[in-house]
């Protein structure tokens, strides 16, 4: 892994060539950098999938001819002279992709993300509110084009250092879920709200401190990816976001042409029940309890022959206590390869609160597994012809609805071959790889290209980084100043 200083050394000498042997006629080759808390993991939950998709769409970007490139002198090669320059080997020179994180660069995880993507990129630690000189340096050198967010509170930890250092640079904030809605929906649900007024009540502005936070963040960026059209809808007519600034990012699924009954086990080799999800996401972990202690033994007294398997990364020992085989609840953590689920017959989804859409059920449906869920489950997973993979429950109480769906799902095989149909047609529809992909593409395409026009009559984004505005960037120096005042006293009392 390449340290920090190391990595800012090798992109100072690397510009330094590049000024000098370069066409002047050309523009230089597009950077991005991606902010994220964690290395993402792909088979850790839906979120690390997505984080590695966008990753590769960004190396597509690159690649992309509608780009100008780097072009530098016939016959010279630009990494051997910069291995000549810092006297080791510099293939950073091929890389155009920096992931930024807070965590151990020399982490599993980390070094994952060198290999598994299929191609090259830098990963830079670089803590917040610690490492602020040395951040500072590398976007002075750097000058990224593009800089994407995972998550508002990225953008909040990263993004000031970037309008003033590299203020050239297009901020993307990608929100995989809306937060706010989230966290809302938790507390009503902790309250004992019934399940319609959990999928219809919206937070505002003045009882929701993470509302006005992600909805600032957003402002604050060029471009913002949602992932449903729900949620594109709230955004727009609650909270008069501006279309413009919005562009839908969902899942990305290949050869959803391909998706038949023919290319996955059939009804008659599967069996029982599976749950899947990762226990770090508070709707997950609560959705198996509810199963386990309201709706598992609802199903089991009808079907006590079937097995619920648990499958979730990043289980704590009290959630694989949840295991009890006499009643053929089995708690099994991590999942390492999703088509293991290909061999269980009814997926259940119980959320009784969440936001976004839901990996969980698409995974499922992408190998022909039909879901019986909640309708916050279902939310923006839906289709105008109203085909579902599955069964939505609709009553507020819905513990008996779900396990006699659950049944019947699971004992009638032309329900569920039926179910399973609706399922790949929602892939289908919604989901489509190619068809997403270029979607994403062309709408980072278009801001990149309108940058200049689109910042001009973003009058409310404007108005965020205002300094009277800009707490994020307060916050931070705030911090690093009590961070070097404790400094400074411990050397003190040491004297």
């Amino acid at each position: 892994m390449l340290h920090t200083r190391r990595l800012l050394n090798i992109v100072r000498t690397r510009n330094t060539l590049i000024r000098r042997y370069s066409d002047e006629k050309r523009v230089c080759d597009l950077k991005f950098m991606y902010f994220s808390p964690v290395w993402a993991q792909p088979n850790g939950s839906a979120a690390g999938v997505r984080s590695y998709e966008i990753l590769r769409m960004v190396k597509k970007l690159i690649a992309g001819s509608q780009f100008k490139k780097l072009s530098i002198t016939k016959g010279l090669n630009l990494n051997q002279k910069l291995e000549e320059e810092i006297g080791e080997q510099a293939e950073i020179i091929t890389r155009q992709i920096v992931y930024v994180s807070g965590q151990d660069t020399e982490s599993v995880h980390a070094n994952n993300l060198r290999t598994d993507l299929g191609f090259k990129i830098d990963i830079l630690r670089l803590e917040p509110n610690k490492d602020l000189d040395i951040y500072s340096e590398f976007l002075k050198d750097y000058q990224p084009d593009v800089a994407i967010f995972d998550t508002f509170t990225s953008e909040e930890k990263y993004s000031w250092q970037l309008f003033t250092h590299a203020p050239d640079c297009i901020r993307v904030l990608d929100t995989q879920d809306l937060r706010f809605l989230r966290k809302h929906r938790e507390e009503l649900n902790s309250k004992g709200a019934p399940m319609s007024q959990i999928t219809t009540s919206l937070p505002t502005i003045l009882n929701s401190e993470i509302l006005s936070r992600e909805l600032a963040s957003m402002h604050r960026c060029d471009m913002n990816f949602v992932v449903s059209p729900h949620e594109h809808q709230i955004l727009t007519q609650n909270y008069k976001f501006p279309s413009e600034k919005l562009a839908m990012a969902p899942f990305y699924y290949s050869n959803t042409e391909l998706l038949s009954p023919e290319v996955v086990p059939p009804y008659e080799e599967r069996k029982d029940f599976v749950f899947i999800g990762s226990f770090l996401h508070t709707p997950n972990e609560d959705a198996v309890r509810y199963l386990k202690y309201n709706i598992w033994p609802l199903i089991r007294s009808k079907l006590p022959e079937a097995t619920l398997h648990i499958y979730g990364s990043h289980p704590k020992q009290h959630h694989i206590n949840l295991t009890n085989k006499n009643e053929k609840f089995i708690v099994h953590g991590h999942l390492r390869d999703i088509d293991e689920i290909m061999n269980n017959r009814v997926n259940l989804a119980p959320l009784r609160f969440g936001a976004g859409i839901k990996g969980k059920i698409a995974d499922g449906w992408y190998l022909g597994t039909p879901c019986v869920t909640t309708p916050i489950g279902s939310e923006g997973m839906t289709i105008q012809s109203g085909e579902w993979g599955g069964m939505i429950t609709k009553s507020d109480n819905f513990d008996e609805e779900f396990a006699d769906a659950a049944v019947k799902l699971y004992s009638d095989k032309d329900i569920w071959y039926q179910k399973q149909n609706e399922g790949f047609k929602v892939i289908q529809e919604l989901f489509d790889g190619p068809k997403n992909r270029k979607i994403f593409l062309d709408k980072l395409r278009h801001t990149y290209d309108k940058i200049g026009e689109l910042r001009t009559n973003d009058v409310v984004g404007n108005i965020m980084w205002q300094s009277g505005m800009r707490t994020t960037e307060y916050m931070s120096k705030m911090i690093i100043m009590k961070e070097q005042m404790k400094k400074e006293s411990t050397k003190f009392y040491k004297k």
